[in-house]
């Protein structure tokens, strides 16, 4: 076997590794290396997130293709901590910013104040024109006399 022949084999094979692999992820496992990733200091509720991951995937608000081109690279990204203004580095923090926004919105975050002490539970997603109720609103806080 010749080098030519090696390499070619080796790159077919790694496509077929990669291809393989990002066939059998899902975007939901995206959606919570993400919100493990940017919310590691906070304690959240496992099954709350996971419901919410089901949720977001379900509504498709981030591209699914995307999500699972991420989870694909997953053993890169975890330790990936891009900082700059590369066009790579602005759109992988707007697209990590969107869902970390979207959980803390969807969850009890702000109704407990903001408070870093106390486990964040899911609520349901944030959805204001859909649900017109106290938990559509969660950067109101009850009126206090004191």
């Amino acid at each position: 076997m010749n080098r030519r022949r090696f390499l070619l084999s080796a790159c077919v094979g790694a496509g077929a590794l990669l291809g393989g692999r990002f066939a059998l992820v899902e975007a939901r496992a995206a959606i919570l290396m993400i919100v493990r990733k940017r919310l590691g200091y906070l304690q959240l509720d496992e099954a709350g997130l996971q419901q919410f991951a089901a949720d977001l995937a379900a509504r498709q608000a981030t591209s699914p293709l995307k999500l699972k081109a991420l989870q694909t690279a997953a053993p890169l990204y975890r330790h990936l901590h891009v900082t700059g203004y590369s066009a790579l580095a602005t759109t992988l923090n707007h697209g990590e910013e969107r869902i970390v926004s979207a959980y803390l919105l969807a969850s009890d975050f702000f109704h407990n104040g903001a408070d870093e002490r106390k486990l964040v539970r899911y609520i349901r997603l944030y959805e204001p024109h859909i649900n017109l109720d106290a938990c559509s609103a969660p950067f109101s806080r009850p009126v206090v006399i004191s």
